[in-house]
């Protein structure tokens, strides 16, 4: 078994190697608080994986605070909001950013996808069968512990939990954590280490949260990748244009194909079964077409 340690030190260091594996995967991106630049690293992340031709639906689910748009340099006439009210189709608000990822528009201070009532559910649950097309499907969740932010993470099939080396953003990453594994213990929790100075300093904040989850509920967790502080980062944020189109040689977008490679390198968890975008949201909404 490779050593977490020995593989963080090589994620930067290996070269880009072809997908292996294809294959229909939901993944929810959190973090325990906001700053850690979890949407940047999704958006990113999602980018990273449709410059492999892989289809990539990105789902804005930061209830409140929905700027996924706004890192990509778009303005969306119509959003999740006018599907919620039955105005609109999720494929008619769709969509299509750079390398061909196909978003879906948050909504930014209204209605939570958990608070619908069951006409407004039934709705967008006759919209999904257009979107079941897509092998990876990235939701970005809220920041924190929500009822919505924890019923996206306990539907999907994989969770990556974004934090920085902050003994705050630590602290509250293994609160997350530890909701999850109380309610799903077999749950494969992948850690990024995002913004930190050195690989010193990512080895630093995964080996921490690793032994407190290993001693105090019992499991471990695995180690994804991570990204290092790069000033690139936040002059792509300022022109609204992903560092990994507009910087790709930077450091931040190596780090981002080094973790673009081992998801697409990886199969999901053998516990976890994916079931399609119906299933996830019957889980996450608790509603049954059936």
């Amino acid at each position: 078994m490779i050593d977490q340690a020995e593989k963080l030190r090589n994620l930067i260091s290996v070269t880009d190697k072809p997908s292996l594996i294809s294959e229909k995967r939901i993944i929810a991106v959190t973090s325990g608080k906001g700053g850690v630049g979890k949407t940047n690293l999704s958006v990113n992340l999602g980018i990273g994986l449709a410059q492999l031709n892989k289809q990539v639906l990105l789902l804005d689910a930061d209830i409140g605070m929905a700027n996924v748009d706004l890192l990509v340099g778009m303005t969306p006439k119509f959003n999740l909001q006018h599907v919620l009210l039955n105005q609109k189709t999720l494929k008619e608000i769709m969509l299509t950013g750079p390398a061909g990822i196909h978003i879906i528009p948050g909504v930014s201070g209204a209605m939570g996808l958990t608070n619908l009532s069951y006409q407004q559910k039934e709705h967008f649950f006759n919209q999904l069968s257009d979107l079941e097309l897509h092998e990876y499907t990235i939701i970005d969740t809220s920041a924190g512990m929500s009822q919505n932010v924890m019923n996206f993470v306990l539907a999907a099939d994989e969770v990556f939990v974004v934090t920085n080396s902050e003994p705050t953003a630590m602290m509250d990453a293994y609160a997350i954590i530890k909701t999850i594994l109380k309610h799903n213990p077999g749950t494969k929790i992948q850690i990024i280490p995002n913004m930190v100075t050195s690989q010193k300093e990512a080895e630093h904040v995964f080996t921490t949260l690793n032994n407190i989850t290993e001693k105090f509920l019992g499991s471990n967790l695995n180690l994804l990748g991570f990204l290092v502080r790069d000033v690139n980062v936040i002059k792509a944020v300022k022109k609204q244009n992903p560092f990994i189109i507009s910087m790709p040689d930077s450091d931040a977008s190596r780090c981002i194909r080094k973790i673009v490679s081992e998801i697409t390198e990886t199969k999901q968890s053998s516990n976890r079964r994916f079931n399609g975008l119906i299933k996830f949201f019957e889980q996450a909404l608790g509603y049954s077409k059936n």
